[in-house]
């Protein structure tokens, strides 16, 4: 063993080509040299012809790259043959990251897992190990040293491939590792293993192995563009599903502007997985017809290309998707209006969480809980001081979860709250959640008795409304109302709505100066780069209240991307404004029913008024008109007087 090993390092220090590699080598030249003679007439007669209109990978990429290896760092000390057991090598666990980032191993060996992952220093010699006489040590090597990024085994990793009489699972961790190597270029020797085993043809049925080609693709698609090789394309028609899978997730990762045919036929594959993907694809690259194929994946009889499809409706946006979201919370079952859900709030459309709120399904009151993260505000707090007394434990507990994503002055008075719910579970998870991101919390326990515990309670109170300010119980109280106009039906989860200009629980601090300077600073370089990508979220919570006091303190006027994209995900009303600019008269009219709707709590905040009559001195339909009227019935501002006397004539 110990002479193998040893021969084993002299062959590294010359590039670790293994004798099958250097018999190929050697076979090549001499073909190379029999056929110059007739060289020019083949490259004339090449191209064209099917799989030789790339004749280089007949010959040139036939042998792979040239040209120094990467190396790693490892240890001096060889391993021992015995660290690297047989050829067990079984698939990792399902990872939905594994259709988008194919760095993440799909091939593991239970055995090597621990040895692969040691830190550089305490790793093993792997090197002459690529030479050890039994090919399934070699090839555990082999793959070692690419998971570390050293490309020294790549013709091992090549032998190994192309070994019919190993074990497939082998074979398969082989081309998945050729993927890690960077250096030298593994793309040749991927793309010639690809059209050995990766080529179906009724004439090759026995050479073809449709797991070696998925492998060898998702390999591929780490160096290449799916665009840029043909491979991808031509793999999207394979027989079998797990190339046609590898083929759409590397279009699907492209920088492509355009989808090839073979992509938007899959659609229409018998398999849903890759049915929703074409979907999907089509919707988020904006297909021509994306729309109407979304409309017919919405009927699938698979329930996943369904939620796939509504979930990509959600990014794609405009009134068409909105308008097919809408009929999906309309006439749908459970599953599929919990998908809506998110899909909607990304447009923009609060109200579909709050009616969401008040389904009969838990599934989609749960949906609705998980977009409550982006609402710390008057409508979020009402929402989800209903929902911690919903009838579904797990609706009950989502709640307390999401409230981790709000800041703690928002979160601490419902906190606090709930930690006085007779509920066991519920003023647990509410007092381990305060103690955790409030220390002064941390002597509150959910099993003393009733009394004790309220003592408790009114003392963590008392030190929050010293740190924080009061907290006003009755504002509490009242930010949580039935929805007169929803169905009464009993249920603690029933819909609710909230007046905006109802005081929140507790009072917004005012800002500070320096604060309202920092977010002018933020609106003026929003306005000077109009191209760029408008996002406030790291200013806080209180970016709509900064905002209007800006407008309305300082005279500031806002650029139509903040009300384009940064007010319609934090309230609703602005989200029905942003509705209001649309082409389709028919969703100006449903926009101008919403502000209706959510002035009849508490006539509408100033910035949203201001927006509203902007708006509404441009509308030339009389319905949009009467909507935006009945909007203002209880605003007695001058501006709301503006947009009286500019509509008479619609009326």
């Amino acid at each position: 063993m110990k002479h193998l090993l040893k021969r084993g390092a002299r062959s590294a220090e010359l590039g670790a080509t293994s004798l099958p590699v250097r018999r190929r080598i050697t076979t090549a030249s001499h073909l190379r040299l029999s056929l110059s003679p007739l060289l020019p007439l083949f490259l004339l007669l090449a191209p064209g012809c099917g799989w030789l209109d790339r004749p280089g990978s007949l010959f040139g990429d036939r042998n792979g790259p040239t040209g120094p290896a990467a190396t790693a760092e490892m240890g001096e000390t060889p391993v021992d043959a015995a660290q690297l057991v047989g050829d067990n090598w079984v698939m990792a666990a399902p990872d939905p990251r594994l259709a988008t980032d194919p760095s993440l191993p799909r091939w593991r060996h239970p055995a090597l897992e621990s040895l692969y992952a040691r830190a550089p220093a305490d790793r093993p010699n792997l090197i002459p190990a690529l030479t050890l006489p039994d090919a399934p040590l070699r090839a555990n090597a082999a793959i070692g040293l690419a998971r570390w990024g050293d490309g020294r085994g790549l013709g091992v990793l090549v032998e190994t491939v192309e070994h019919a009489q190993l074990k497939l699972p082998l074979r398969q961790a082989a081309a998945e590792a050729i993927g890690n190597i960077t250096q030298p270029s593994p793309v040749a020797a991927l793309r010639t293993l690809l059209d050995n085993w990766g080529r179906y043809e009724p004439s090759r049925a026995l050479a073809y192995s449709p797991e070696l080609h998925a492998d060898l693709l998702r390999a591929l698609s780490r160096h290449v563009d799916a665009a840029d090789d043909p491979r991808f394309t031509e793999s999207l028609r394979a027989p079998t599903l797990g190339p046609r899978q590898e083929a759409i997730n590397a279009w699907s990762r492209t920088k492509a502007t355009e989808l090839p045919t073979a992509v938007v036929d899959l659609r229409a594959d018998p398999q849903p997985q890759l049915r929703a993907a074409a979907v999907v694809l089509t919707l988020d690259r904006r297909h021509p017809q994306a729309l109407e194929f979304a409309r017919n994946a919405i009927q699938d009889y698979e329930t996943d290309v369904r939620t796939a499809t509504i979930a990509a409706l959600g990014r794609y946006g405009g009134p068409e998707a909105t308008a097919m979201l809408e009929r999906v919370m309309l006439h749908e079952g459970e599953v599929l209006r919990a998908a809506a859900v998110p899909a909607l709030h990304q447009l923009g459309v609060f109200t579909a969480v709050q009616t969401a709120a008040g389904d009969k399904a838990a599934r989609v009151r749960k949906a609705a809980v998980a977009c409550l993260a982006q609402h710390p505000d008057r409508v979020g707090t009402g929402l989800v001081l209903t929902l911690l007394l919903d009838d579904s434990p797990e609706v009950r507990k989502a709640t307390l979860a999401v409230l981790e994503a709000w800041p703690l002055p928002a979160a601490g008075p419902v906190l606090l709250s709930a930690m006085g719910e007779p509920i066991y579970e519920t003023r647990k998870l509410a007092g381990e959640q305060l103690a955790r991101r409030w220390p002064p919390a941390q002597g509150f326990s959910a099993d003393v008795p009733p009394d004790r515990r309220g003592e408790v309670v009114a003392e963590i109170e008392r030190r929050w409304s010293a740190e924080f300010g009061n907290i006003d119980r009755e504002a509490l109280a009242a930010a949580v109302k039935p929805n007169p106009g929803a169905p009464s039906s009993g249920n603690p989860g029933d819909v609710v709505q909230v007046g905006y200009n109802a005081p929140l629980a507790p009072a917004a601090p005012q800002l500070s100066e320096d604060r309202l300077n920092l977010l002018q600073k933020m609106v003026e370089e929003a306005a000077r780069n109009e191209a760029a990508a408008v996002s406030f979220d790291g200013f806080g919570a209180d970016v709509v209240q900064g905002l209007e006091r800006l407008v309305v303190e300082r005279g500031v006027v806002l650029p139509d991307a903040v009300f384009k994209k940064v007010l319609p995900p934090k309230d609703e009303v602005f989200a029905a404004l942003e509705q209001l600019t649309w082409d389709d008269v028919h969703e100006r009219r449903r926009a101008a029913n919403r502000l209706s709707a959510a002035a009849e709590p508490a006539p509408l905040r100033p910035l949203a008024v201001a927006r509203l009559v902007e708006l509404g001195l441009k509308e030339s339909d009389g319905l949009v008109w009467s909507g935006l009227f009945a909007a203002l019935a209880r605003d007695s501002s001058e501006q709301a007087a503006a947009l009286a006397y500019g509509g008479l004539s619609h009326l």
